[in-house]
């Protein structure tokens, strides 16, 4: 570029200076103006003309979101026609809600009468048809239609009318803006929250379907009625998914549509947008609901002095605002008392000006707040002593030079203070070696004696007693941890086995999973603690992404498969950062992780991203084993792999390609099985492939051989139940193979026999699930079992069997109900309720 070329900064304000006078002339006037303006400059005046199509797009449309609260719709409608009673598709417009340069936003019902539900209809209006409008209006029916999550406003339909013009029917949502809402209800600081946890889970469910929001602000998070959060427009929203067509404009050309001060740096210096960009607005929106104010104020238009006081204006610490009142005499909403510490913490840790000093996600944003109103240590930290002072030194370097000059002084009468605080130090230390030592002695008899009776039959109570016992001591043992990383990693592996040995999902437990769910993430906070993100030790980083992966299983296990699905992935990219030193077992844990992140993926319908996770999880558990032939636990990371793959492969149709690799699986680990009859874990793993085998020779019709696969399946979860009778997992696997041999022997025709098996299946899970609600697993098979039997009764054909077949399907149709009003349904439970709902009609037909 030769000198006298401008700039990029040159160039961005040239741009500005001729978008605003270009902005205040008609809209017919502009283009010529612009080509007298911009000269031989012909990508200039493109460039400034697409910001003013864009600019008019924005208008009160889709930067508007899909519904306007009743004061931000009254006199909106304009001198347009009205268009009320109007069909539109298969819906009546009832009348108008808001209106832009773009379109309009209209109320309407359903005109066929096949449900009864009022919607919000986006009709973009018939002169915004340019190939800009046409693109956005495309791409914000793409990213809604991907997203169904009870705090997003979700998309019903979409089409063209007869004259060309695209529309939109959405979710309609009467509320009020979620900072009004707090403050016309005076809603409590936790109550605030809570509710920005709600907001936090939407835009992390998001950023798991690869969509960043990018105009994340309180006008676009409505709370209705009953103080529900709702989050809206995702107009200007970028897909993450490869093949999906990326922006075509720079994020100058965004500056118009997004808010600048809910803006991250990165987004108003033009940079890439991550996940990253939407966590740092959630900080501001959480800073504006807890002091009543924004962290900085942007009181011009001025590029150059946006980009300043977004990327150089530290924010002052909520406590600290909240010591005055506003300029109009209002008092904060929440007291500076409240606000100092915790919270303090998590807001600006979400406001850091480096994307990667924020939180890694908008989950981990969330989970420390639940930690600050459960009373638990936060994962973030303030910024450290160093930090600040090495921030401050490269502001004010002659100062500090005198400064050290000044204190060279006095370093003659510090010595003798040092030298007898050595006494000191010696009788501390040996204090502390003395306490170790009883550590120690309790570690190992917690956990030793644990070990050496968990194999023994009827061995639950006296588990049960040791878990009491190893809760309460680390608890306590807790309070002493801070600032001695070697206490803290001992205290994050003893949290790791306390978990394991109260609900590990894939170990012997005695299943209780809220309490297993408490002491893995008790064990991940710590690490976290010990794990700085810009420079991890190795070690420290796998055993972080170690016990992350156990608390994956323990999620998978809760039905909890997004938040899985991300915590497996934190595991897997931990791992890759310190695979490079590491020992040779990082392969085998590698492995082991994109194993568990693809099944999470299977699970969740995310196929893309499944086949590429297995990919890299075959390679890694292919490639360790042949440099480690006898080695168990690589031999059964790549059992895990080919499991995996089966059932992908299942669900995409290919079900001989499925058999093979669940054959495979099954090969491998049937001969660790012969060289250890004892490991549960194992054995459990061969059940999983076990009942993959079965379920694909069913799907080619192979069902005889199915069912003996079953009954196979059946025997080796009997014997491992004969062990340990108490064992949580181990009943697990006796009822779900059980029910699994119900439904092929239904299939098969053999009703009377499937009913015996089913019925013994359901009673076991029932017993289950009464000792430990908490587990989703259980809930979901239970309402498969339910499901599969009420369609084994209503094939007797009798009136009894019809009335206790319906039954059982209300039974499985209410507990898939609940659980998807506490989670959104993934994979095949979504399937399972639809035909038990399908199966359900026949009842109602029948009461008729």
């Amino acid at each position: 570029m030769s000198s006298s070329d401008p700039g990029p900064a040159q160039r961005l304000g040239r741009v500005r200076a001729l978008f605003d006078a270009a902005a205040e002339r008609p809209v017919e006037e502009r283009r010529s103006f612009l080509e007298a303006a911009a000269g031989a400059d012909v990508s200039l005046r493109d460039e400034v003309l697409a910001l003013l199509a864009d600019d008019e797009a924005a208008k009160g449309f889709l930067s508007g979101g899909a519904v306007l609260p009743a004061s931000l719709a009254e006199g909106s409608a304009g001198a347009a026609p009205s268009l009320s009673g109007r069909q539109i598709g298969t819906y009546r417009v009832l009348d108008e809600i808001g209106r832009g340069g773009m379109g309009a936003v209209y109320r309407a019902v359903r005109a066929d009468d096949a449900f009864q539900k009022t919607v919000a209809l986006k009709l973009v209006s018939a002169g915004a048809t340019s190939d800009s409008v046409q693109k956005r209006f495309r791409r914000e029916r793409q990213i809604l239609a991907r997203l169904q999550h009870p705090h997003i406003a979700s998309i019903f339909d979409g089409g063209t009318t007869p004259e060309g013009q695209p529309y939109l029917v959405m979710e309609y949502v009467e509320g009020e803006r979620i900072d009004k809402y707090c403050a016309d209800h005076a809603v409590s600081a936790r109550g605030r929250l809570q509710m920005f946890r709600d907001v936090c889970g939407a835009v992390h469910y998001a950023h798991q379907n690869l969509v960043v929001h990018r105009d994340l602000k309180p006008a676009n998070i409505l709370v209705t009625g009953d103080g529900t959060p709702k989050l809206l427009d995702f107009g200007i929203a970028k897909l993450l998914a490869a093949g999906v067509e990326p922006d075509e404009a720079p994020t100058m050309t965004m500056l118009p549509l997004m808010t600048p001060e809910y803006a991250s740096p990165e987004q108003v210096r033009g940079e890439t947008v991550t996940t990253a960009s939407d966590v740092y607005s959630l900080g501001v929106v959480l800073y504006e609901l807890l002091t009543g104010r924004r962290p900085y104020v942007v009181r011009t238009e001025s590029l150059e002095e946006i980009v300043r006081v977004v990327c150089l204006t530290e924010p002052q610490a909520p406590s600290t605002v909240a010591h005055t009142r506003s300029a109009g005499g209002t008092r904060p909403p929440v007291a500076a008392s409240e606000l100092r510490g915790d919270l303090d913490t998590i807001v600006l840790k979400a406001l850091r000006k480096e994307p990667s000093r924020r939180y890694l996600s908008a989950q981990e944003l969330a989970e420390d707040v639940r930690r600050h109103l459960e009373g638990l240590p936060l994962t973030a930290r303030a910024d450290s002593t160093a930090y600040r002072v090495g921030k401050f030194v490269r502001r004010h370097r002659v100062a500090v030079g005198a400064a050290v000059l000044v204190g060279s002084s006095l370093i003659g009468g510090i010595v003798m203070t040092v030298r007898q605080a050595r006494i000191a130090e010696t009788q501390r230390r040996r204090a502390e070696r003395r306490f170790n030592d009883v550590r120690k002695l309790a570690n190992s008899f917690m956990f030793d004696v644990h070990d050496q009776i968990k194999d023994l039959s009827g061995s639950i109570p006296a588990r049960q007693h040791l878990v009491a016992t190893a809760r309460e001591y680390l608890d306590s043992l807790a309070q002493e941890a801070h600032g001695d990383a070697g206490l803290q990693r001992e205290l994050a592996a003893a949290f790791e086995r306390l978990g394991d040995v109260e609900g590990g999902f894939m170990s012997g437990n005695v299943g209780d999973s809220k309490s297993a769910l408490d002491s893995y993430r008790k064990a991940v906070a710590i690490r976290q603690g010990i794990t700085p993100r810009d420079a991890v030790e190795p070690d420290d980083g796998r055993a972080l992404a170690r016990v992350q992966l156990r608390l994956g299983d323990l999620l998978v296990g809760m039905n909890r498969l997004p938040e899985a699905e991300g915590t497996y992935r934190s595991a897997a990219q931990r791992l890759e950062r310190a695979g490079g030193t590491g020992p040779a077992e990082a392969g085998a844990d590698l492995a082991q992780a994109y194993q568990k992140v693809a099944y999470a993926q299977v699970q969740l319908g995310h196929d893309a991203l499944a086949r590429s996770s297995l990919e890299k999880a075959v390679a890694y558990a292919e490639a360790f084993c042949r440099g480690h032939p006898e080695d168990g636990k690589a031999q059964l990371t790549l059992a895990g792999a080919y499991y995996t793959d089966s059932e992908s492969l299942r669900r995409s149709g290919n079900y001989k390609d499925a058999l093979h690799r669940a054959r495979q699986a099954r090969a491998i680990q049937e001969a660790l099985v012969e060289k250890d009859p004892l490991g549960q874990r194992i054995v459990r793993g061969l059940l999983f492939s076990l009942n993959r085998e079965a379920l694909a020779l069913s799907l080619l019709h192979a069902q005889p051989e199915a069912i003996r696969v079953y009954r196979h399946a059946v025997d080796v979860a009997q014997e491992l139940l004969r062990r340990d009778p108490a064992d949580k997992s181990s009943q697990i696997a006796v009822f779900i193979a059980e029910g699994d041999l119900g439904q092929a022997l239904l299939d098969a025709g053999e009703t009377s026999a499937a009913l015996r098996s089913l019925r013994r299946s359901r009673e076991r899970a029932a017993r289950i699930l009464a000792g430990d609600p908490m587990s989703g697993f259980v809930r979901n098979e239970l309402a498969v079992i339910d499901s599969t039997l009420g369609t084994a009764l209503l094939a007797q054909h009798t009136a009894e069997g019809r009335r206790e077949g319906c039954q059982a399907l209300e039974r499985s149709l209410d507990t898939w109900r609940r659980m998807q009003a506490e989670s959104p349904l993934t994979g095949d439970s979504v399937d399972s309720m639809r035909n038990a709902e399908a199966r359900m009609g026949a009842c109602r037909a029948a009461t008729r």
